[in-house]
């Protein structure tokens, strides 16, 4: 039964209060740990198992291609449409494409009134 002294009732919900917030601090507190320590451990890199194939020393291991074989010259793809390649001459950037100006310039759309639109008159 709750007590009719207002006193006892005031101090009863400040005790109420301060557990509420003690409560809440510790929450609080838990889940910035939890985020620490789940962000610790995702940071570290994937380590794999060790396999068979792991314990072959290094110089038996055949090289990738052999260094007599020229390498291959590496596949050309074909240009955007609307953008040139280059001839030659001076270098253009990686890719060897050249920026050409748009056949006519932009043209501003302006349809007049607000930009925003809300519910308000």
């Amino acid at each position: 039964m709750v007590s009719p002294d207002p006193r006892t009732r005031r101090t009863a919900r400040d005790r109420g209060l301060r557990r509420a917030g003690v409560a809440t601090a510790w929450a609080a507190v838990g889940g910035l740990t939890a985020t620490a320590v789940a962000a610790a451990v995702l940071a570290q890199p994937a380590t794999a198992a060790p396999t068979a194939s792991d314990d072959v020393p290094p110089a038996s291991v055949a090289p990738a291609t052999p260094p007599d074989t020229p390498a291959l010259p590496r596949a050309t793809t074909p240009a955007a449409p609307g953008y040139q390649r280059s001839g030659g001459g001076a270098s253009t950037g990686g890719s060897g494409s050249v920026l050409q100006p748009p056949a006519q310039a932009p043209r501003l759309v302006h349809s007049g009134g607000s930009h925003a639109s809300s519910g308000a008159s």
